[in-house]
């Protein structure tokens, strides 16, 4: 149960994390090949995969705040979990995954560490109004974090799509057409 006077914050984090969502897959369809495509790097994969987690469990939350009568608690809790391990396996996964950003892997850690802690409160006591406005700001860490992911994927870097775009050919000068003579259609067509 969510205090009334927080739901329009849930509502809005609701509405951001769909449209972030959206340009999320906006940003992959541009840098295609060097995000998903056969030639990219885990890292740009990885990137993709734990924005895309962030940004849905802001909106997984932010809709089950709006949904009446129902407790943040194990909504928090469950998806909380589930984020802390798909950043964990990422980060952690091929040699160091993610690479050198472990500046992002602890910020990340705190958010969805904190997300389950907030979870099992809201379990013990639903509908607190203090926790419930901790928990509104935790999920704004995780959009914030999710958002500044999205933007490094945006990045050019050392991937396929690097390569600087060649200049176009000059267009050679071509005789002029003789105009055709129109020609008349007759019969039926069937």
């Amino acid at each position: 149960m969510v205090p009334k006077e927080i739901v329009g914050y849930f509502t809005t984090s609701a509405q951001v994390a769909g449209s972030l969502i959206g340009l999320l897959f906006v940003s992959i369809s541009l840098r295609y090949e060097a995000i998903l495509g056969k030639s990219a790097e885990f890292r740009n994969r990885a990137l993709a995969s734990i924005t895309f987690t962030g940004l849905f469990n802001v909106l997984t939350i932010s809709i089950w705040a709006l949904v009446p009568s129902v407790g943040l608690g194990y909504p928090a809790l469950v998806s909380g979990l589930f984020c802390f391990y798909r950043t964990l396996r990422l980060h952690l996964g091929q040699l160091g995954g993610i690479g050198s950003s472990w500046a992002n892997f602890l910020l990340s850690a705190a958010v969805y560490l904190s997300q389950i802690v907030e979870g099992a409160l809201l379990i013990a006591a639903p509908g607190t109004k203090e926790i419930v406005s901790i928990l509104a700001y935790t999920l704004y860490g995780a959009m914030a974090t999710s958002l500044r992911r999205a933007w490094v994927l945006l990045q050019p870097g050392d991937s396929s799509d690097s390569k600087p775009v060649p200049a176009a050919l000059p267009v050679q000068p071509t005789e002029p057409t003789k105009p055709t003579e129109p020609v008349e259609l007759t019969g039926s067509v069937r």
